[in-house]
């Protein structure tokens, strides 16, 4: 299913208008009516999630439908910063990313972990 239709689906299942919807969101009407007729495909996260919690959606969901990238779709560290930041030295991304895994153990980040959710049954 794709976004727009998932949005009304939820939304006349609950018995809501759009400007009652609008109201509970506080996403302008004409927003959220751009997005049921796809006119608008990837709306803001702000709107992704209050529309989520509006309409008890599940967020990763709306994300997925809005082909926002999800967390395991995502490159490491490393490799990010080649392709975003191509005037780097190989060493300055070695040492930056030497710095990243320092500092997300220290948060008690798993950096070569699961992602959110991967591990849980």
């Amino acid at each position: 299913m794709r976004l727009g239709p998932s949005i009304k689906q939820a939304r006349t299942q609950q018995g809501l208008s759009l400007r009652r919807l609008a109201e509970r969101t506080g996403v302008p009407r004409t927003t959220i009516e751009r997005i049921e007729q796809e006119k608008l495909e990837r709306p803001r996260p702000d709107i992704l999630h209050a529309l989520g919690e509006a309409l008890s959606l599940a967020v990763p969901d709306l994300y997925s439908l809005a082909n926002y990238p999800t967390v395991t779709a995502l490159p490491s560290f490393a490799p990010y910063l080649r392709a975003r930041y191509q005037g780097l030295s190989v060493q300055a991304i070695t040492e930056l990313d030497i710095y990243f895994r320092t500092l997300a153990e220290r948060e008690g980040i798993l950096v070569d972990g699961p992602a959110p959710g991967e591990d849980e049954q």
